[in-house]
């Protein structure tokens, strides 16, 4: 998960995390699907000096859970994502205010804004923004978040925020898409 023989992923996703952390100044969130879940592969710390850390390296929750599992659960087909509720749901209470019905919920509110939204949902006082990033076949693989404090996050805030995820996981795609990976060739 945290590599594989052809990329390591967090090396992929390092440069346009950089850059969202500079933009936004706040915490900046690498997740990747395993299963029914989401795990923190990375965190970047921003230079704003009230840290958001509501994620460690390593930490597993169910997939629509936090910003990152929300853009992946979201961006998944209508009936794997129907699935994969169903199979998070009983842990659901675990980690959030919300049950299946609410996942739903954000699911569709994602599709409609075009990014995940969490606010005072999983963490009180911290609002997050995640967008997902696709493997070469098209599939959700992972996403990048960022985490601030609500007070900090305004509407115009978060579409800035939204927007610069969204130009980061375009990075990343044509990263995992290329032939030329850290001076290796693949292919």
């Amino acid at each position: 998960m945290a590599g594989s023989t052809m990329y390591d992923i967090h090396d992929l996703c390092a440069p346009s995390m950089d850059v969202v952390a500079r933009e936004t100044a706040d915490t900046v969130y690498l997740v990747m699907r395993s299963g029914f879940d989401a795990v923190c592969m990375h965190r970047l710390e921003g230079s704003f000096p009230i840290r958001t850390l509501v994620l460690e390296v390593g930490s597993r929750r169910p997939l629509g859970v936090g910003a990152g599992g929300l853009a992946i659960l979201a961006a998944i087909a209508t009936a794997e994502r129907g699935e994969i509720i169903e199979r998070v749901s009983p842990s659901l209470s675990r980690f959030s205010k919300m049950g299946s019905s609410e996942l739903i919920r954000a699911c569709r509110r994602t599709d409609e804004l075009g990014y995940a939204l969490i606010k005072n949902n999983v963490n009180l006082g911290v609002c997050a923004v995640g967008q997902p990033f696709r493997d070469a076949m098209g599939q959700p693989m992972g996403a990048l978040s960022v985490a601030a404090l609500t007070q900090r996050m305004t509407a115009e805030r978060i579409r800035g925020v939204a927007s610069l995820l969204k130009n980061a996981c375009a990075d990343v795609e044509q990263r995992l898409r290329s032939p030329r990976r850290g001076g290796w060739e693949v292919g």
